[in-house]
């Protein structure tokens, strides 16, 4: 008969019997083809089902089927006898639940194979990466965090008492080569920094008490990187109650701290940008009545973070200024309180100094089911904007009062030039000459109502086309005597035009308007079948385009006449303004009376 292996020692037992019971993940030990001969208390809460069904149906009773990532993971472990995964089980109740799974194929003392497999539920986590994502808006993706090495020390030994698989997934060594490391060499690989709180926790143990303790460090992995490590530690106690040693667990969580330092920089970053900015946030918490705020947001009411008041009302009676608290309490406070939508307003405060500042405040309320929860906000100092916004309107006050008077000056000038042809006239017996001179002052004079028309009017920039049009025909009117002869109609109403437009259309309407009282109703009649003597003046202004219409219902032009070659000045000046200065497009229609129709871009 072949020697039997001596039976494992009773301690030892032991000792897998507290890691298999105490282990926070589920484990399950059992036949690479799934038959299950143990299942510890964490597997039966985990999954639902007893010890008893777990060993009578295998793992079958659990494995999601619909689970595509199974039969890798069952292929991984065949290949190279482990493997890590994130796969999904099912629970007695029916519930699918997200697992990590470690497992493992290892040979017994009889050599035969056997297979263990830890079981996380990652439920929480996965949840709580969601929630982290949802929260944390300046993380550009969730913190993942890796599974946990297992380990034991027991006094007296050398060594582990047990060391896990997954520990060389977490720093690079596998079980087999830390088997034999002394007690203390896990210390030499542990950041100096970070050595005596390590050893504190460890002491904590030895002390005696149960714990458990955990403890955050950088440890050099075997590629001599370091990676940061939380170790869980929990105390373990022999049957005669005295301390024999402790199991712990060791997790990765160098993406956490990674993503700590990058959204400290981040804050840190965004301090200085509301620095730069002379901006500040703040937020408005309704339940607890008080406010909290950037640093920035008091160094803009000229004190330090540790002098600021909690209460909104205290802020606003000791810093803003007595005249503009009222806008500050019904349109940026009430305001907010009473809409959902965001409130902006301006307003003065004086900081301790007794310097006076600008800051713009806009306030967005939150809701969450209809209940106020929170009221987000953000001041600016605009002082020097104010400041500059001041000087500007002064300047450009200023420059409105030269410009006024240049205008003014010009239709004096103007009117002086009218004054010198009407005197001029006055010494010509010529009738033709007369008709000339009074044709150049009304261009002139068509002009001048432009400049005086600025010169009176709101804005300099542009020209009412009603009232210059109104004013133009009641000119013409008066000088052609034709007050009872014709009806005269303006349509331009809103529409306005710059003054470089503007003079060359009044020429136009003052050329032809002139050309319909002199040539267009013979005898004061209009043409035959039509009521009255009628001449409409319309200009309109649509997607950048102007229409520009001066029509009558006289007898038209006369029968084979050319207008573009007609010798007449008025009709040249029509075509040379029209075509060169305005670039415009001119359609004459003389089928019913005469109608010229412009039409120029602005």
């Amino acid at each position: 008969m072949p020697p039997q292996p001596e039976p494992a020692p009773a301690e030892d037992n032991s000792i897998y019997r507290a890691i298999f019971e105490n282990s926070r993940d589920a484990i399950i030990y059992g036949l690479p083809d799934g038959t299950v001969l143990l299942a510890n208390p964490a597997a039966e809460q985990l999954l639902g089902y007893s010890e008893v069904e777990l060993k009578e149906h295998g793992r079958s009773l659990f494995i999601n089927p619909a689970d595509e990532r199974w039969p890798a993971a069952l292929q991984e472990r065949a290949e190279t006898g482990t493997a890590f995964a994130e796969l999904s089980m099912r629970r007695k109740d029916g519930c699918i639940i997200p697992v990590e799974v470690t497992t493992r194929v290892f040979s017994d003392a009889q050599g035969g194979q056997r297979a263990a497999a830890f079981i996380r539920d990652i439920s929480q986590r996965k949840q709580a990466e969601q929630a982290q994502r949802q929260r944390e808006l300046r993380l550009l993706k969730a913190l993942e965090t890796s599974y946990d090495a297992i380990y034991q020390r027991n006094f007296g030994e050398t060594g582990f008492a047990y060391l896990s698989p997954s520990c060389e997934s977490v720093i690079g060594y596998s079980p087999q080569e830390m088997a034999e490391w002394p007690s203390d060499h896990i210390l030499d690989l542990v950041h100096p920094d970070d050595l005596d709180r390590l050893r504190q926790l460890r002491q904590s143990a030895i002390s005696g008490a149960a714990g458990p303790f955990s403890v955050e460090y950088r440890l050099r992995r075997k590629d001599g990187s370091y990676c940061w490590l939380h170790d869980s530690l929990k105390a373990l106690f022999a049957e005669d109650g005295k301390l024999s040693g402790w199991i712990g667990t060791v997790r990765d969580i160098s993406a956490s701290k990674a993503a700590e330092q990058a959204l400290a920089k981040s804050e840190a970053s965004l301090q200085q940008a509301q620095r730069i900015a002379h901006m500040g946030s703040w937020e408005w918490d309704p339940a607890a009545q008080s406010i909290s705020a950037s640093p920035e947001n008091f160094r803009l009411l000229g004190i330090e973070n540790k002098q600021a008041e909690s209460s909104f009302i205290h802020i606003v009676k000791k810093y803003i200024l007595r005249e503009d608290r009222p806008k500050v309490l019904q349109v940026g406070w009430q305001g907010a309180l009473n809409s959902q939508t965001g409130q902006e307003v301006e307003f003065r405060v004086r900081r301790p100094d007794g310097e006076i500042r600008w800051i713009h405040a806009t306030s967005e309320p939150v809701f969450e089911n209809d209940k106020l929860v929170r009221i987000l906000g953000v001041n600016q100092d605009i002082t020097e904007q104010k400041h500059n916004l001041e000087q500007l309107e002064a300047s450009l006050k200023e420059k409105e009062i030269l410009l006024r008077e240049v205008h003014h000056r010009v239709k004096n000038n103007l009117a002086s030039i009218i004054g010198l042809v009407n005197l001029q006239r006055s010494d010509i017996q010529d009738p033709r000459v007369q008709a000339e001179f009074d044709e150049l002052r009304d261009r002139i004079q068509s002009m001048a109502s432009v400049h005086d028309l600025l010169y009176r009017s709101a804005s300099l920039a542009h020209i009412d086309m009603q009232a210059y049009f109104e004013r133009l025909a009641a000119d013409l009117k008066d000088v052609y005597d034709a007050q009872d002869t014709a009806q005269l109609q303006v349509e331009a109403q809103g529409v306005e035009m710059e003054p470089d437009l503007a003079i060359p259309c009044g020429l136009i309407v003052t050329e032809l308007v002139t050309n319909i009282f002199k040539y267009a109703f013979p005898a004061g009649l209009p043409r035959p079948g039509q009521p009255a003597c009628l001449v409409r003046l319309r200009i309109t202004h649509t997607g950048g385009e102007y229409t520009l219409s001066v029509s009558d219902n006289g007898v038209g032009l006369p029968a084979g006449l050319d207008w573009q070659k007609a010798p007449s000045l008025g009709l040249r000046l029509v075509r040379m303004l029209g075509i060169y200065q305005l670039r415009a497009e001119i359609q004459v229609d003389s089928t019913a009376g005469l109608s010229f129709t412009l039409r120029f871009e602005q």
